[in-house]
């Protein structure tokens, strides 16, 4: 294994209801959900994953609520932790949602990696998600999506010794997962194929993981939960407030 360490960043958080994130389950429940980019450190290029939500006046206007202090705007996470964002070489985007892609323009020396069926779909989305990816089609503006020049791949890849993107559809046609190997295991950016602890180990015993309930296909969600048995020895949740009792992973200590 690979001496690297995964760090979250916490840049917003998102007022909403828990059934968003649980099929068929928390229907009433309301929840704060943390906005999160995960920085790689160690390997042969500085990378992030994920670029975070928009401004909380847009989000109020064209999402759900989001408030966000200082501390958390993006570019000002990762300056607190040794990082300046023209420092960032990749970027990984493991879906073109809002709130895990909207501030790519931060990035400016980034190579951009995206999974092909997830720039094609976020081109012509169903109804149903258009205001996920901010369409055209109902008068939004994607500049994520057409303004970022991406490297698009198709399926998995290994894009630098120890860090492996695992195509894993079902939350959205290109959702991707990335592999991180460190001297823990290896551990699994899941962003919003697992958005919380809860999706991933408190299903009944015929069904031990719960799908996000922002879904496009539930047949591909299983198989990507059975692929992702066989890759991962710890998950990261996309959206999960217990990921920020450790600074790090491998974690040292509690924070």
């Amino acid at each position: 294994m690979l001496n690297l360490v995964i760090k979250p960043l916490n840049v917003g958080t998102i007022s909403g209801d828990r059934s968003n994130l649980t099929y068929l389950r928390n229907f009433g429940i309301k929840q704060q959900q943390p906005a999160i980019m995960w920085y790689i450190e160690g390997a042969e290029k500085k990378i992030l994953v994920d670029t975070g939500p928009c401004d909380p006046e847009w989000s109020q206007k064209y999402h759900w609520p989001l408030t966000r202090t200082e501390e958390q705007e993006p570019d000002k996470a990762l300056k607190a932790i040794g990082v300046d964002p023209k420092e960032i070489e990749l970027v990984v985007l493991s879906h073109l949602h809002w709130d895990h892609s909207f501030n790519n323009h931060l990035f400016v020396n980034a190579e951009f990696i995206v999974q092909k069926k997830e720039l094609e779909y976020s081109i012509a989305p169903l109804p149903v998600h258009m205001k996920g990816y901010e369409s055209v089609a109902i008068g939004m503006r994607p500049d994520y999506i057409t303004h970022t020049k991406y490297t698009i791949i198709d399926g998995d890849k290994e894009i630098v010794p120890g860090v492996s993107l695992y195509l894993t559809p079902g939350h959205s046609p290109g959702s991707q997962c990335v592999a991180v190997e460190t001297l823990g295991g290896i551990y699994l950016i899941a962003a919003d194929t697992i958005p919380l602890y809860e999706n991933w180990d408190s299903g009944p015993s015929y069904m031990p993981h719960i799908p996000n309930a922002i879904h496009v296909g539930l047949r591909e969600y299983f198989e990507s939960f059975e692929k992702i048995e066989k890759i991962a020895d710890f998950i990261l949740p996309g959206h999960e407030e217990k990921v920020f009792n450790y600074s790090q992973y491998p974690s040292l200590k509690e924070k």
